[in-house]
């Protein structure tokens, strides 16, 4: 759901925020999967937040007592060598999901490394040699081994793109302008590569090697506003769609679905990510439910054939009875591996005969004590 540049502008975001701020706890609910550093800033107590849950995951920052904790769970506290310390510094790597919160300490400096990669997002602490000296999760690494980020991607920074490396992009390629964009830039998820075609009025279905010179110059323009927006953390939109709930600095013309409005970036992605975790805990709710009648259904389907095959054999009990003294009247004169016999019916008082059905594999004498 965030791309690298929902993760630009919450650093923005965080920068504006919690330099000079005093590192005051943490926070980890381990069975929700979602962790928070808790920063003492001007404007009060300021969470960075982190789930990374398969079922809605993301970063976002907001005022602890906006964060609503659905559990019941006791949070576990980390990072604790750092706790009182002063953020002195947040940057971005590249134009990455990842990024850095320096903080002094007793004249000490540690970094906390946040990485928003969904599901296996995670926070790692450093000493000032960039050491890993604690991890968040049960990550493996050797203690005092160096964190190093992933490598970037060898796509174009979509901020610092020129129309020239457009045109040389473009124009070696017979793909669609979205695969295009999606294979050559960073940080461009689908919602937003969709959003640049529609505003820049390009058939998304013509080849990028196609674009005449004022439909590259309408592209590069779209891209730049669009990256640019993300400068304004302060506004964001929420969307519950169908491919996921989404969070946007914008409204999305391309995309039809109804937008409500957070007080920034950090609301909407919160609000995405919630929404999303709740909508799951329902569906997995009601397959509990349809799981649980399904087995109690199948239950009672045994029980009924049990006792249909109960009634059948109590319905055939006298005749089966008398089929079992017929044969132990006439077992002198039957041999095993029969399939059936016919015998005179001593009861019926007319001399009838009576086929019974018989087991070759069973010697006459287990024939009648089966029936």
């Amino acid at each position: 759901m965030q791309t690298a540049l929902h993760i630009y502008s919450l650093v923005s975001e965080l920068q504006s925020h919690i330099i000079g701020a005093i590192f005051k706890g943490s926070e980890f609910f381990r069975k929700q999967r979602e962790a928070y550093l808790l920063f003492r800033a001007k404007k009060g107590l300021i969470a960075l937040g982190m789930i990374y849950h398969p079922h809605g995951y993301g970063a976002f920052m907001l005022p602890r007592g906006k964060i609503r904790i659905t559990t019941t769970e006791k949070p576990w506290p980390f990072f604790q060598p750092a706790i009182g310390g002063e953020v002195i510094a947040v940057e971005q790597y590249d134009l990455d999901r990842i990024f850095r919160i320096d903080i002094q300490n007793n004249g000490k400096k540690y970094s906390i490394i946040t990485e928003a990669i969904g599901p296996n997002g995670n926070f790692w602490l450093l000493d000032d040699k960039s050491k890993i000296i604690a991890t968040l999760r049960n990550k493996k690494y050797d203690p005092g081994q160096p964190y190093h980020p992933p490598a970037p991607l060898d796509r174009m920074n979509p901020f610092d793109i020129e129309l020239r490396h457009l045109i040389e992009i473009f124009k070696k390629c017979d793909q669609t302008v979205g695969n295009t964009i999606k294979k050559s830039m960073l940080a461009l998820d689908k919602h937003l590569i969709d959003e640049i075609i529609d505003r820049a009025d390009i058939d998304p279905d013509s080849p990028a090697c196609e674009l005449d010179d004022n439909s590259l110059e309408k592209t590069l323009a779209t891209i730049k506003d669009m990256v640019r927006r993300f400068d304004d953390y302060q506004t964001g939109y929420f969307y519950e769609h169908a491919s996921g709930n989404l969070a946007y600095p914008f409204k999305l013309h391309s995309l039809d679905s109804e937008s409500k409005r957070c007080k920034s970036l950090s609301f909407a992605v919160y609000e995405a990510v919630r929404s999303k975790r709740a909508v799951r805990s329902e569906k997995d709710e009601k397959s509990t439910v349809i799981e649980a009648l399904q087995k109690y259904v199948k239950k009672l389907r045994r029980k009924v054939s049990k006792i249909e095959n109960d009634l059948s054999n109590a319905r055939n009990f006298e005749q089966y009875k008398k089929y079992a003294e017929i044969l132990k009247i006439h077992l002198p004169k039957l041999k095993k591996g029969d399939d059936y016999v016919e015998l005179v019916d001593v009861y019926s008082g007319s001399g009838k005969l009576v086929i019974i059905e018989m087991d070759p594999s069973l010697s006459p004498a287990q024939n009648a004590d089966l029936y």
